[in-house]
Order: C-alpha cells, then sequence, then structure tokens
C-alpha cells in the first residue's frame, strides 16, 4: 500500500509487529513506517546541527577551563583551539550527508 499526500510524509506500508501477552497468546499488532521527505529532514538537521554546534561549544570550554590551556605556552594553546575549533565538523558532516539523501 503506497499512497502520499499533502501532509509531507508517504505512507510507505503497513508491517507486522507479533507480541506475546501476559497470558502468553500470541496478538498481531500493526504499526505505520514512514519516511520523512527531504524538505523535513533539512529542517531537523538544521535545528540539530545549532544544537549540536552551541553543545559542543560549551564542552570546548568546559575542557579547556578544566586542562587550564591559558596556563600553557602560546603554541599549546593555539594547538587546542585550532583543534577544537575543527573537531565539530566530523559529526556535522555525516548530518549533513543525512540531510542531503533524497526523501520519497
Amino acid at each position: 500500500m503506497r499512497r502520499s499526500g499533502a501532509e509531507g510524509n508517504a505512507l510507505v506500508g503497513i508491517a507486522p509487529f507479533v507480541r506475546t501477552t501476559s497470558s502468553g497468546l500470541l496478538r498481531q499488532d500493526y504499526f505505520v513506517r514512514t519516511t520523512m521527505t527531504q524538505r523535513t529532514r533539512k529542517f531537523v538537521g538544521t535545528v540539530a546541527l545549532i544544537a549540536m554546534i552551541t553543545v559542543y561549544a560549551f564542552i570546548a570550554l568546559a575542557v579547556a577551563v578544566v586542562l587550564q590551556v591559558s596556563n600553557i605556552n602560546k603554541a599549546g594553546e593555539l594547538a587546542f583551539y585550532v583543534i577544537a575549533g575543527l573537531l565539530w565538523v566530523l559529526p556535522a558532516g555525516v548530518l549533513v550527508k543525512w540531510m542531503q539523501t533524497p526523501g520519497s
């Protein structure tokens, strides 16, 4: 069963889900599996990316304070901030790649 509508998600199919009840009988439930459109995926990804960068900035700041980066020499301080400043790119790249996958 395949149907697409104006709600933004497409009904991909209904798959059975069998579970055991407390009396030991099998009960068959159904759940609907939907896929995200690319527009929705980009919105969710953008919000997640902004939240991730904000949290990452506070974590990097806390690590710098705990390690007392300002007390080491200037080259060490520069190295820490260069690495900390570029490290967020790795998870962001995965998130952007997910955002770019085509929707159905």
